[in-house]
Parts: C-alpha cells; sequence; structure tokens
C-alpha cells in the first residue's frame, strides 16, 4: 500500500487519526494523496451526491492515519457539487487537519481556497507544493513568512519526488496532539463590510440557538452576506428571519459598492490573497523552457490540431496493435492450457451432460471473451487516458476546442468530460456537474452517450480494426465525431438559453509519475473488472442455456425485421444486441459465445461488420450509463436520451447498409 519508506501498511482495527487533502485542481494533491497511501485506496461517492472521495489507510510513526482525498476546487461555495461535496466533507467528517495543497506558482489564486478554510476555524497545515516548477518559472516564496502571515504551518513541498511529505505529516499530527499550537489569521474586509458583517454577527448569534456544522457566528455571517444556498437553507429551519435580515444588509452592501454582496466579497479575499502572495513572492528572469515552446506548439491553432490528430492516432494505434498482440498470447494461452483443465474440472464435477454443456461453454467462453477482447484493450486505453492527464495534454484539447464547443451549446471545460467518456460514460456524466447550467447538463450528457468508451473500443478493434485496419478504425472514430457534432448542432437550436463560458486554467506540462498512473489504471480497471466480468458470466450461461434449451428462436424472430431488413445483420446477432445494454463489450462476446468462435469473418462479411460496429457504438446507453443518467438529470430525460439513441443508431446503420450494399 505505501509508496514511501515513512509510510506502512495500517493495522487492522486500529484508530486512526482522519486528515483531509484540499486544493485547486492541478495542484499535485493526487500525486501527494498516492505518496502516502500507495495503490490500496477505496473509491466511494460522498453520501447523497455522485461526487466520488478516494480514501487511503497507511501507518506513520506508530500512528494509523485514515487520509481522505476531496474533490479539486477552487473555492468551497455553493456553486457547483464538487464545492458543497468539499465543504461537506471538512465540515461534517470532523477531521484532525486539512492538509491544503497549494500550487507555489500560482500562490495568489490559490490563497483564495486556504482563506477560506481559515475562516471556518478549523486546524490547516499548508503544502506549498511544486515549489521546483515555481523556480524554473522564475518565482520564489519565503515559506515562512507565508506561515506568519497565515498563522499556519507552511511547508514546501515536491510531491512528485515525495520531498517534504513526510514532515508535512508530521507537521499535521503535531497539530492534531497540540504540540503545535496554531493561531489562523483573520481574514479582514475592507471597514464597510467588516461594520456590516460585525453587525450581521452579533444578531446571528443572539437570535440562533445551534448553528449550522458547528460554523462561528461570523463565517455564517459571510456566508449569508454571500448568498449560500446551502447555510440560507439550514438558517431557514432556525430563525427565517435572520435571512431577512441577512438579505437586507446584502443588499445594503450592493447599494455601496455597486455589485452584488457575494463580488464584493470575493474581491476582498482575492484583494487579501493578492496582498499576501505579492508580500512572499519573488520573481526574477525566467529561463524559456522546452514545456514553454512545447505548451507554445500545443496550443496555437495551426500547430496545435495536427499535433492532437497525431495523439489520437498514436493512441488507437497502440490499442489496436499493442491489445491484438496482448490477445493473441492470452488466447494461446487460454485455449491451450487452461480451457481443457476447466473443462476436465467440470466433467468430474457436473454428472449431467445437458448441465455440463451449458456450464462448459457459457463458462469457459465467456471467461475467454473477456480475459481476450476486454483486458488487453480496456487495460492499455486507462493506462493511456492517464498518461494524458497527468502530462497535462488534455487540459489543451480543451482549450484547442474551446471555440468548436460552443457552436455546440458548450464550453471548452466540457471537452474533458466529454474526453472522458473515452474511457467510461459513467463518470463522465458525473463529471458534467462542473457545468453550470441544467443546458449544459443535458447537451454534454447527450453527447457523452454517443462517445466510443472503453467497452465501445473494444468493438470497435475487435471488429473492424483486427479484419478491415487502422484507417477503418479512424474512420469508424472520424463518423462518430461527425455524428457527435451534427447532434451538437441540433441540440443547441432547439434547446433553450445561452452557454457560459469559462476562463481556463492550464497547468504545466509534467513529466507523468509511475505510481499515479498505475493508480489511476487499477482503479478504473478494477470497477471495470468488478462490474464486467459478472455480467459477462451470468449473460454467457443465460445465452448458452437459451440455446441448448431452444428458447432463442422467438426472441430472433421478433427482433429480426430491425436486425435483417433495415440493418443487413445475422438474425442472431440481434440476440447479442440485447445484452449490449448490460455492457457494450457483451455484443462482441456474446458473438463469441452464440457461435463458439473468435474468427468473426465466420459469422459476418465486412460490410455487416462496419454496420454492427456503427449501431453498438450509438444505441442505448449501458444499464449503469443509463443509471446515472435518471440520477443525473431525471428519469424523463434520461428515457428521452436512450430513444434517441436507439432511433439514430437504427437511422444511421441502416442508411449506412443501404449504401454499402448498393455500391
Amino acid at each position: 500500500m505505501t509508496s514511501s519508506r515513512y509510510f506502512k501498511e495500517p493495522k487492522e482495527g486500529s484508530d486512526t487519526v482522519k486528515i483531509l487533502l484540499a486544493g485547486n485542481p492541478n495542484t499535485g494533491k493526487s500525486v501527494f494523496f498516492n505518496r502516502i497511501t500507495g495503490i490500496g485506496v477505496i473509491v466511494s461517492n460522498y453520501p447523497g451526491t455522485t461526487v466520488e472521495l478516494m480514501e487511503g489507510k497507511t501507518r506513520f510513526n506508530g500512528r494509523e492515519i485514515t487520509v481522505i482525498d476531496l474533490p479539486g476546487t477552487y473555492s468551497l461555495g455553493a456553486g457547483s457539487m464538487d464545492e458543497r461535496v468539499a465543504r461537506a466533507a471538512i465540515l461534517e467528517e470532523k477531521p484532525a487537519v486539512v492538509i491544503n495543497i497549494v500550487d507555489a506558482a500560482n500562490l495568489e489564486r490559490n490563497l483564495y481556497l486556504t482563506l477560506q478554510l481559515l475562516e471556518l476555524r478549523i486546524p490547516v497545515v499548508v503544502a506549498l507544493n511544486m515549489v521546483d516548477e515555481a523556480r524554473k518559472r522564475g518565482i520564489e516564496i519565503d515559506h515562512e513568512k507565508l506561515s506568519d502571515l497565515l498563522g499556519v504551518p507552511v511547508i514546501p513541498t515536491i510531491a512528485t519526488r515525495g520531498e517534504g511529505i513526510r514532515e508535512v505529516v508530521d507537521t499535521a499530527l503535531k497539530v492534531f496532539d497540540g504540540k503545535l499550537t496554531i493561531r489562523p489569521m483573520k481574514v479582514q474586509y475592507g471597514r464597510d463590510i467588516e461594520a456590516i458583517i460585525h453587525e450581521l454577527e452579533k444578531i446571528v448569534e443572539k437570535r440562533l440557538k445551534i448553528f449550522p456544522k458547528n460554523i462561528s457566528p461570523r463565517t455564517i455571517s459571510i456566508l449569508l452576506l454571500e448568498g449560500d444556498s446551502e447555510i440560507i437553507e439550514e438558517i431557514k429551519k432556525i430563525d427565517e428571519k435572520v435571512i431577512k435580515i441577512a438579505k437586507s444588509f446584502a443588499k445594503k452592501v450592493e447599494e455601496l459598492h455597486g455589485e452584488p454582496a457575494s463580488l464584493r466579497i470575493a474581491k476582498e479575499r482575492y484583494g487579501v490573497a493578492h496582498s499576501i502572495a505579492k508580500a512572499v513572492t519573488t520573481r526574477y528572469e525566467k529561463k524559456i523552457l522546452l514545456r514553454d515552446k512545447l505548451d507554445a506548439l500545443t496550443t496555437n491553432v495551426y500547430t496545435g490540431f495536427p499535433i492532437m490528430i497525431c495523439v489520437w492516432i498514436s493512441l488507437f494505434s497502440l490499442l489496436l496493435y499493442g491489445g491484438s498482440f496482448l490477445e493473441e498470447l492470452i488466447v494461446f494461452g487460454w485455449e491451450g492450457y487452461v480451457a481443457p483443465l476447466i473443462e476436465r474440472g467440470l466433467s468430474y464435477i457436473i454428472p449431467n451432460d445437458f448441465i455440463y454443456q451449458i456450464v462448459s461453454r457459457g463458462l469457459i467462453l465467456g471467461l475467454e471473451a473477456g480475459l481476450a477482447v476486454v483486458v488487453p484493450y480496456v487495460t492499455l486505453f486507462y493506462i493511456a487516458l492517464a498518461v494524458l492527464e497527468d502530462t497535462g495534454y488534455l487540459t489543451r484539447m480543451a482549450y484547442l476546442m474551446d471555440n468548436f464547443m460552443h457552436k455546440v451549446g458548450l464550453h471548452g471545460r466540457a471537452i474533458i468530460p466529454l474526453i472522458a467518456g473515452y474511457g467510461c460514460n459513467v463518470p463522465a456524466i458525473m463529471g458534467t456537474r462542473v457545468l453550470e447550467t441544467r443546458r449544459e447538463r443535458v447537451l454534454a450528457a447527450f453527447l457523452i452517450t454517443l462517445i466510443p468508451c472503453s467497452a465501445r473500443t473494444v468493438v470497435i478493434l475487435g471488429l473492424i480494426g483486427q479484419y478491415i485496419g487502422l484507417l477503418a478504425v479512424l474512420s469508424i472514430y472520424a463518423l462518430n465525431l461527425g455524428i457527435i457534432a451534427a447532434s451538437g448542432f441540433f441540440l443547441n437550436r432547439i434547446i433553450k438559453g445561452e452557454t457560459i463560458g469559462l476562463v481556463m486554467e492550464l497547468p504545466p506540462y509534467r513529466i507523468p509519475h509511475p505510481i499515479p498512473v498505475l493508480k489511476k489504471t487499477w482503479i478504473r480497471f478494477r470497477e471495470f473488472v468488478y462490474i464486467a466480468f459478472p455480467l459477462l458470466i451470468l449473460g454467457s450461461l443465460v445465452l448458452s442455456t437459451l440455446e441448448y434449451s431452444g428458447a432463442i428462436q422467438p426472441v430472433v424472430f421478433l427482433m429480426s425485421p430491425i436486425v435483417v431488413g433495415i440493418l443487413g445483420l445475422p438474425a442472431l446477432t440481434g440476440i447479442t444486441l440485447v445484452f449490449g445494454v448490460l455492457r457494450k463489450e457483451m455484443t462482441l462476446e456474446m458473438l463469441i459465445v452464440l457461435f463458439g468462435t473468435t474468427d468473426f469473418l465466420a459469422i459476418m462479411n465486412i460490410t455487416q461488420m462496419i454496420i454492427f460496429t456503427i449501431v453498438v457504438t450509438l444505441y442505448f446507453p449501458c444499464i449503469a450509463t443509463f443509471a446515472v443518467l435518471g440520477k443525473e438529470l431525471g428519469w424523463k430525460t434520461a428515457i428521452l436520451i436512450a430513444i434517441s439513441t436507439i432511433i439514430l443508431a437504427i437511422t444511421i446503420g441502416g442508411i449506412t447498409n443501404f449504401i454499402l450494399t448498393h455500391l
């Protein structure tokens, strides 16, 4: 579980000290977390939300520590789900201490969150991370002076090399044990704002008998002036008159400054952050680094798009040729050594020939389909995705795509969940919560359901890649992108509302660290296998039972008008499309089970392979995606999206069948 000699395996059942990691996106928080906890972590949704938290346990200096990695967020407001979850976890998890990870090269922006943490009056230790990156940019931070100003410990760290992490955790434990006293600074606003906060604070203290989540009256007053929706709902349950008074005070701020109180307070908080950052920062002449030149090339329209196309071609080449090589190795080992052993073992355990045939065929072909078809491509895809994320290249893609995204009613930031959809549609749709309006979330979620996830990629590479080639694979993806673009243009015109702009941050290019890459790959692959393999084996056994009992023919007959008549596919492939509702790669796996061969040319011709692949990439999202659509957007919207994808798949598949059979 560990990645450092300072951190060891926790002892089961021992009491632990809880530490939360908080910070902006791209501050190296995940690397920090990985350095402490290693590979073994728990990934779970925060109660009542779809926001994932990572939790790991370790032992340090004889103490058991639980570390929770909060969502990366720029503030602790109630604007997005990530912000609400981060704040709720800080206030409700009762941590021993919060380690606030700050990017030394972007100190002023990062300090906004730090100041909010200090306003909550909770134990905070600041990890001034990426000080090496700051130096390369000509920035030197006086961490001792920063500590004096903030009133909390500040320790310089380089998480990618493990430097300073031990000191940060050691300091956090000293703060928890009371061996190190901290006196967090009181954030001071302008004189008129302070007078209003002080007046409202006295009213809050007098009228409220219970303070929500033990937040101080001063912090409650600030949140009320900012119009924080969560705190307003909490106060309403206690004393609604406080809300009315707070609104009148907020209006007074607006009259004094000509802007909403929330904006004014945010500006003044940024002003405090600016003053602190200026006082502790020394700048000197910056050298032009290779990464700066690379950044210029990858963000320039004329060079960035060709580079992006080359990156994706390289990715799919890796998946096609690397996946094919691994697939051949696995099939050779499975069919030559493992499958015969399982068959012999089952023959001893199951005396009934009918049951033996069902179980033997279903289990062996199901496992072979999963191991040979899914594992090679999915594993390589997740490794590649983690590398692209950790280098910082995905955000460059978002920057390049911003203008195009606006044409489909979204902004550049939306490209991140869209790209994540190539891994899995489920977390990608959850990722749309970073978008500000329901219109944007619905639009993005629909487009994500059309993106070939890793399960659909298995089908594309397993059929088109293996039997036609890389150019055909790229053509399928190009067609898919065209359909997504056309759908986005169409929906942008029929769904009312405006697109909200967004200022994007480009993190520096970094060399990916192997531990986070492997960890991300393992977590994603583990969840994939836990969900996919049980369904695969069950589906394989069900299909084997239907086949041997003769019950498969009525189902085939009912689906034939569409499957054979419109799409021109073999009648039995309709059965595999039904299983594809559970998991998309099961369409391919069930072909192996149903026809008893991994030679797909014996099942379909080239034209039928193309049509089958197009239909699989477009029709009904898998059941997990459908469930998260219902949870995020409501069941009515989820049903409409699902029906739309089915109609779209049959239409495009039918048109493709007509064109290819009449050429």
